[in-house]
């Protein structure tokens, strides 16, 4: 089950898009809802992760930042820093 620490609603919806973007395999729509629960709420790191997690799957820029901030805001997510090491691998 997905955690929502702190997010408000409007942030989760964008996150469940997010989630459901990336397993359709469409990772633009999934960096745009990851981006849109970044901009309601900013501190939440599970935003961020899923952020790194679609500019990684789709080999974009930005998936290290957006991993890195992530384990800044929530060190505990497990998510966090398997994205930054995923982005690390990718620069390679």
């Amino acid at each position: 089950r997905l955690r929502l620490e702190n997010g408000g609603p409007g942030a989760a919806r964008s996150l469940l898009k997010a989630r459901e973007s990336l397993d359709d395999g469409d990772f633009e729509g999934a960096s745009r809802a990851a981006r849109a629960a970044i901009a309601d709420r900013p501190e939440w790191g599970l935003a961020h992760a899923t952020l790194a997690e679609a500019l990684n799957a789709s080999r974009g820029r930005g998936a290290v930042d957006a991993a890195q901030r992530a384990t800044e805001l929530n060190p505990e997510l497990v998510e966090a820093w398997r994205e930054l090491g995923d982005a690390y691998l990718e620069m390679r």
